[in-house]
């Protein structure tokens, strides 16, 4: 890094790792912000937030097998613990964003954080279940500009049912502006990593999400209150998982497990409904608890579906692999990491129900809260690299980039909706486009 002269350090943000080892090899910018859409010009809210798995240093460790760059050229210090936090604060500090989840978080590593961003943030913290497990999520807010008003944990494991014995969780935090009053939900986790086990992470994403609705049902908020889920999915672009989440369905029929997740692994053994929507759980296919869900499920009964209406971020629904943005690169280079976001709760009808009625899903909202409609909106985000400039970088993590994955950034706008909007909005719609 000593080795830059003053007008290469203009030309690059010095807390901006992967940009900084690129400058040095590419004299170029792998990683800059791109435009989504027109910005409210400062009448609306901007809120900024950071999604990042930031490696847990028990996790290196058992996994070394996928450092072969750090382990065979003697360079294994580049991974210290030491060196890798004050990198990722200093990069955390330099985004200064608003929102920031993390995913692989060491149990013992986490007050590190907190002592490190206490001056501007409060923290939540969840680690995995099961006492072998060191590591968890965790998600910043800034303590001047939001007021938490609900937290929970969501909890994966199936008890009683040994084939879904996993320890994964997901946090779900609802936050009100201190400027504007606006509400709006978070939800950030780490699905299981096995490649073989797509169904599992399928139905943990299904859980997590019935959890969102019967929140919103429960707390009576209306069914417009935008929601951010974020996090390491385990899962690729194009994959049966994305389809999911952005399509608000996915007919399982004849689909295999590894064709959930998209990973080029083997892994033939067909999914099975009772997987992702165990009889052990009160959830029906539609990801929505039975206590709530009026209507029927879906006639198909290879058809799981949700009722949210995501569209990511980083729009990676396009045909031509090649173009699609690189965030955890070792031995092997993917796209893992997810921003989704909603303004609605889906219509029935689009999700393969046998109604055709929005009543269906019965969200009561309490009147007496003096609830402000909102929309969130993305205006940027801070893109990804390709893996063609990557192949002439060093892999993750390295001198300059201190865990195997980069954070996906994004800048949302918090919207009030007026009474045309909220009758004629498409945003966060499937025809929406960003």
């Amino acid at each position: 890094m000593d080795s830059f002269d003053s007008k290469t350090r203009q030309n690059v943000d010095p807390f901006n790792g992967l940009n900084y080892e690129s400058y040095l090899a590419l004299r170029k910018n792998v990683r800059d912000w791109e435009n989504l859409g027109e910005s409210g010009q400062g009448k609306d809210e901007k809120i900024s937030l950071v999604c990042y798995n930031i490696l847990c240093p028990e996790t290196f460790k058992r996994c070394l097998y996928l450092y072969d760059h750090l382990v065979h050229t003697g360079l294994l210090h580049f991974a210290s613990w030491s060196k890798r936090f004050k990198s990722l604060v200093e990069e955390l500090k330099s985004f200064n964003a608003d929102i920031i989840c993390m995913q692989e978080v060491h149990m013992n590593c986490y007050s590190d954080f907190e002592n490190s961003l206490k001056y501007a943030y409060d923290g939540i913290y969840r680690k995995k279940n099961f006492s072998y497990c060191h590591d968890g999520c965790a998600i910043f807010y800034r303590k001047d500009r939001f007021k938490k008003v609900f937290y929970e944990d969501v909890e994966f494991v199936v008890k009683g049912n040994k084939y879904l014995d996993y320890p994964h969780i997901g946090q779900v935090l609802v936050l009100k502006s201190r400027k504007t009053g606006g509400k709006f939900i978070v939800a950030n986790t780490h699905l299981i990593f096995r490649s073989e086990k797509g169904d599992i992470r399928l139905g943990q994403a299904v859980r997590l999400l019935a959890s969102v609705h019967r929140l919103i049902q429960e707390k009576k908020y209306p069914k417009d209150i935008p929601f951010i889920f974020c996090g390491d999915c385990n899962s690729e672009p194009n994959s049966g998982f994305y389809r999911f989440m952005a399509d608000s369905r996915l007919n399982i029929d004849r689909l295999t497990s590894d064709e959930v997740s998209n990973y080029d692994t083997p892994g033939n053994k067909l999914v099975d409904m009772r997987t992702i929507v165990p009889p052990q759980l009160d959830i029906t296919r539609r990801s929505i608890y039975r206590t709530f869900d009026r209507a029927e499920s879906p006639v198909d009964r290879q058809l799981v579906t949700h009722p949210f209406h995501f569209k990511s971020v980083y729009d990676e629904s396009i045909n031509d692999n090649s173009k699609v943005g690189i965030s955890t690169y070792h031995l092997r280079s993917g796209h893992p990491d997810f921003i989704f976001y909603s303004n609605s709760i889906e219509n029935e009808a689009k999700s393969g129900t046998s109604s055709d009625s929005d009543d269906d899903i019965q969200v009561v909202y309490d009147s007496t809260q003096n609830y402000q409609p909102m929309q969130i909106v993305p205006i940027r985000r801070l893109g990804l690299p390709s893996l063609g400039n990557l192949s002439k970088l060093e892999k993750w993590p390295n001198e300059w980039v201190p865990s195997d994955h980069i954070p996906l950034v994004v800048e949302f706008e918090l919207r009030k909706i007026t009474g045309n909007e909220q009758n004629g909005s498409t945003a966060g719609s499937s025809n929406a486009k960003i």
